[in-house]
């Protein structure tokens, strides 16, 4: 029994093995599949809703997010789900229009920071406008 424990233990679980295999399809129905299999697995779940923000399905993207923990893929995501139902063609005009509403603006602020989030921190401009941002809410 202790070799066939020992051999069992070494094979990967096939339910892993599933879902890596749906996740590399990467069609809506293999995604949805992996979904299903592992309900709250970060990397099936943020799979299916990059997905769903890449062809038009942003808000139930956003129904799966709310389901996982906080993460900087989650967050990343959610920014682009929310800008994609509110597409910005130039990004340093839509940030200067939104600076001058964040303090009293809740949707406003949150628009700025998906926006941010969505330029990413390589951006050159993301430390320039979080820094205006800073400014202009303290």
């Amino acid at each position: 029994h202790m070799i066939q424990n020992l051999i069992t233990s070494l094979l990967p679980d096939p339910t892993q093995v599933r879902v890596l295999e749906l996740l590399e399809q990467g069609s809506e129905e293999s995604l949805r599949d992996a979904v299903a299999l592992v309900p709250g697995n970060e990397d099936a779940v943020c799979s299916l809703a990059e997905f769903l923000v890449r062809t038009g399905g942003a808000e139930e993207a956003l129904t799966l997010l709310a389901r996982l923990p906080e993460t900087e893929r989650v967050r990343r995501i959610a920014a682009a789900a929310r800008l994609s139902m509110n597409p910005v063609d130039n990004l340093d005009e839509e940030l200067t229009a939104l600076l001058e509403r964040v303090k009293d603006d809740e949707t406003a602020r949150q628009e700025y920071l998906d926006i941010l989030q969505t330029m990413g921190a390589e951006d050159p401009r993301t430390a320039k406008y979080r820094k205006q941002l800073t400014a202009r809410l303290f």
